[in-house]
């Protein structure tokens, strides 16, 4: 799947970046803005500059104005969303203990763009200080089954580990970081394989309160490209699984957790309750 996607919302061009940390709006001027990393009101002076004045297109009367991008999430109880994470036996407790909710409706500028159904059920991951994620597991157009706000510098599932450990998997999503953590593995995970730089940040942290650290990605060419280069940043090993991807979707395709323990038992670990 390519990081990059454009599509089209009420007629207006957008367009939605995967790789980047945190995406500031999703219009042209946004474009320029993250293309030249430079403020918004700096990518509308460029955009003047290079199309109206170098193109000699007459100038407007009326000053540019930006478009705003608010997105907002009204949450709700769990209901039938739970069935999707019972198919990898993760419930309401451990879902509630990494803050997961459902979605009432999530809304961009106060307009309803989705909301959770039991054909389309839709969930709300909550970082902490306004940063949030939405996910939409069974979502047809893969680019919607993300979006997010001021979740470009968090990892998840960091506030649910302990201060110390004798071991950490750094994971590839949450649902994996969760299946480990049912296990008694503690696991964190970036908001996204290609999204490290604000993990590069807590390398030296994580060595101090973790003994040993195992970077578990995806066994497929991203995952292999972004765990090699986190690789070589920190020396942490890397491991893969030969069974499925991921973890989430072993336990779902084998219906229990026999295979994942049996893989483990090779790094000799402790385990930790998840209340701990």
């Amino acid at each position: 799947m390519p990081s990059l996607s454009f599509y089209k919302s009420k007629d207006v061009i957008r367009w939605r970046d995967f790789g980047l940390p945190e995406q500031k709006g999703s219009d042209g001027i946004a474009f320029v803005q993250h293309l030249f990393d430079i403020s918004r009101d700096d990518a509308i002076y460029l955009i003047w500059d290079e199309i109206i004045e170098d193109n000699n297109i007459p100038k407007r009367l009326k000053a540019l104005k930006s478009t705003s991008y608010n997105f907002t999430v009204e949450e709700k109880e769990l209901t039938y969303e739970l069935n999707y994470f019972r198919k990898a036996f993760i419930n309401k407790p451990l879902l509630d203990f990494y803050n997961v909710h459902g979605v009432e409706a999530a809304k961009i500028n106060n307009d309803c763009i989705f909301n959770s159904t039991e054909e389309d059920p839709a969930f709300l991951y909550k970082f902490g200080d306004n940063s949030f994620k939405t996910y939409r597991p069974l979502a047809v157009n893969k680019t919607r089954k993300f979006r997010g706000s001021n979740n470009g510098n968090v990892m998840e599932g960091w506030q649910q580990l302990p201060q110390k450990g004798d071991h950490l998997f750094i994971n590839k999503s949450l649902k994996d970081s969760m299946v480990l953590r049912n296990m008694g593995i503690l696991s964190t995970n970036p908001s996204g394989e290609g999204s490290l730089q604000f993990l590069k940040s807590k390398i030296r942290e994580l060595n101090a309160r973790f003994s040993t650290i195992r970077i578990l990605f995806d066994y497929d060419p991203a995952g292999i490209k972004s765990s090699t280069i986190l690789k070589e940043l920190t020396g942490w090993e890397n491991v893969f699984l030969d069974k499925e991807k991921d973890c989430y979707d072993n336990v779902v395709k084998y219906g229990n957790y026999f295979w994942l323990s049996n893989f483990f038992k090779q790094f000799n670990l402790n385990f930790y309750d998840y209340r701990n």
